[in-house]
């Protein structure tokens, strides 16, 4: 039997980057990493906001801003976002 590996995981320092680049111990590590997610969710509901109304229900849940990656780098004092769009 074979063992399953999660591709990313098994291609990150090689072929893929990490989608964040800080370092933090102890409590940070968690109070960053929820940070984090926070500020994915954030900018993706930011970006795909649209008021106009659509008739058709699956286009509401598409990525409308064409966002295919969101980088987060932290120094001490900054936090840099880093997001690429295809529009």
């Amino acid at each position: 039997m074979g063992r399953k590996v999660n591709p990313i995981g098994f291609r990150l320092g090689i072929i893929k980057e990490h989608k964040s680049r800080w370092f933090a111990a102890g409590k940070q590590y968690t109070e960053q990493l929820d940070e984090d997610r926070n500020i994915r969710a954030m900018v993706f509901d930011a970006l795909n906001k649209d008021d106009r109304p659509s008739r058709d229900s699956r286009q509401n849940s598409k990525n409308k801003a064409g966002i295919s990656n969101i980088e987060i780098e932290r120094q001490p004092n900054q936090v840099h976002v880093i997001i690429d769009t295809a529009r």
